[in-house]
């Protein structure tokens, strides 16, 4: 049925009446996000159907990024003190517009919430920049790009295969449009949303009613957009790994701070506080606080190497802090 104003309400009618029976397939066999559109496309032409699904998935949780707008210029007044790159982005935020805003604000968030490695092992030595983990959220072509040729690789500053945002134009123009892009799977979403902030909420809820895991670069940023719209941790696996909430929080970076660290040596789970596992270290394996030791980090997919046990305590400690309270304190004075 091809989207009409005169159908458009049966449309999303059926499309809750099915919910129980596609989310199902979904669900047990996830099928690529091509096979998904192609067996319901009025995704790509009702994009709004994201919010309505999502919303059945999370009850009330649908648009919590876009009614929490005012997270944007909290995250503004508590990057203040910081300097370098985070300082001239503030310089330059006083006469943007609200789109031009919230692309600086995430810029910011990329450096509070660095981007984590793009692998594991000997690989994930090799960690993502700032400016490509942006690209993995959000990347730019130029106005006229024709949207059948995003799906090519060699469109855009990032060949990723994972979903993204595509802005045609520039944030400042009237003419500008977002587009959900899966190079992938050759799917390309135009969205009919006004603002990067709306574009952003699309993006996030594409992510849970596609059942696609989020990158491994911007799984950081994704756990402070989990704690924005105040999702529960996932009990269902998403395709290709578990929800990302679930795995760092398995691994002991978890925004409700559950208190199980894994240790790097014996790879056994400690449970208690980050201390505990400190303890854990210097008695079951005899580390010394200042001794030199090589230790490399086993929470999630870090795999950073410390070369005494404070300095891996103090990387604990710091991970809590960029994981968990720094979307706390946002969120603390605005919801």
């Amino acid at each position: 049925m091809t989207p009409s104003p005169e159908n458009m309400g049966p449309i999303k009618t059926t499309m809750e009446k099915t919910f129980s029976h596609h989310r199902n397939w979904i669900s047990t066999q996830s099928p690529t996000v091509a096979d998904i559109v192609q067996q319901y496309p009025c995704f790509i032409d009702i994009p709004s159907l994201l919010d309505i699904v999502f919303g059945r998935l999370f009850d009330g949780k649908a648009e919590m990024f876009i009614r929490r707008s005012s997270i944007i210029p909290k995250l503004k007044q508590i990057s203040i003190l910081e300097k370098g790159f985070v300082s001239s982005l503030l310089d330059q935020t006083e006469n943007q517009n609200d789109d031009e805003l919230c692309h600086s604000m995430l810029q910011v968030l990329t450096h509070l919430l660095p981007p984590t490695a793009s692998g594991r092992g000997a690989a994930a030595s090799t960690r993502c920049s700032m400016k490509s983990a942006m690209s993995y959220l959000l990347d730019f072509v130029p106005h006229g790009t024709s949207i059948p040729s995003l799906c090519n690789s060699n469109e855009g500053s990032l060949r990723t295969h994972q979903p993204q945002l595509v802005c045609i134009g520039h944030l400042n123009s009237q003419a500008r449009q977002f587009i959900i892009v899966v190079r992938s799977d050759k799917v390309a979403i135009p969205l009919h949303d006004d603002s990067l902030t709306c574009a952003l909420d699309k993006l996030f809820t594409f992510f849970w009613v596609f059942n696609v895991a989020c990158p491994t670069q911007l799984a950081s940023f994704f756990i402070f957009l989990e704690y924005i719209y105040d999702l529960t941790v996932s009990t269902s696996a998403r395709r290709s790994c578990p929800s990302v909430g679930a795995h760092w929080q398995a691994s002991g970076f978890g925004l409700n701070q559950l208190s199980i660290y894994r240790c790097p040596i014996c790879k056994q789970p400690v449970p208690g506080e980050i201390r505990k596992l400190h303890w854990h270290l210097r008695v079951v394996h005899s580390l010394s606080d200042s001794q030199d030791n090589t230790i490399i980090c086993s929470q999630s997919s870090c795999q950073r190497t410390y070369h005494n046990l404070n300095s891996y305590s103090r990387h604990l400690f710091r991970a809590n802090i960029h994981m968990g309270t720094i979307a706390q304190a946002i969120c603390r004075t605005t919801l």
